[in-house]
């Protein structure tokens, strides 16, 4: 697929919301317009255009739901192995900077599609990351924390205390993962 053809982050949390099972328009929209995925979109300006464009890069197709015989959207192999290769992709550190909604989202998909095996690797590579940045932010914080506007030192320290609790859940996830398998 070239660039302008790969699906959109909005594509692939409708694709693993269709992972298990098909789903209207509608009730697409309503999981986005009442949960987190909001920070997606819930417009129908964006949901609609984009089941279009999953159809047309054959990740999903329209069919009719057996509970309710009603139209809807189920996912297609090919959109199956695509959601499948955007779960597994390699964290790095600016994504967990920029993108830990993303990341979070990615993980919550996972249970169904990816081995638990895989899971841990990417909750591993995870907790790595946060690592890392939480070492550098501590060391600019003992450096710089006390020429820092106060302002600015509070902020400071709410991203610390925010990267300490993701740290922290991503330690008490992988236990539990652990003890799953």
């Amino acid at each position: 697929m070239s660039k302008a053809k790969q699906p959109t982050k909005l594509d692939y949390a409708i694709l693993g919301l269709l992972k298990d099972r098909a789903m209207s328009g509608y009730e697409i929209r309503k999981i986005f317009e009442t949960s987190a995925m909001g920070n997606y979109s819930s417009s129908p300006g964006a949901i609609y255009p984009a089941l279009k464009r999953l159809e047309r890069l054959y990740l999903v197709e329209k069919t009719t739901k057996a509970t309710s015989g009603k139209p809807g959207f189920t996912m297609t192999s090919s959109g199956r192995e695509s959601l499948k290769r955007w779960l597994v992709e390699p964290i790095n550190g600016e994504e967990i900077t920029r993108r830990l909604d993303e990341i979070l989202l990615r993980f919550a998909f996972m249970d169904s599609l990816i081995p638990k095996e895989r899971q841990i690797i990417f909750l591993e590579d995870f907790a790595h990351h946060l690592h890392l940045i939480l070492k550098e932010m501590k060391t600019f914080y003992r450096i710089h924390g006390n020429t820092l506007p106060l302002n600015g030192k509070l902020a400071f320290e709410n991203g610390l205390a925010i990267h300490e609790a993701h740290f922290g859940w991503a330690k008490k996830a992988l236990k539990a993962l652990k003890s799953a398998i």
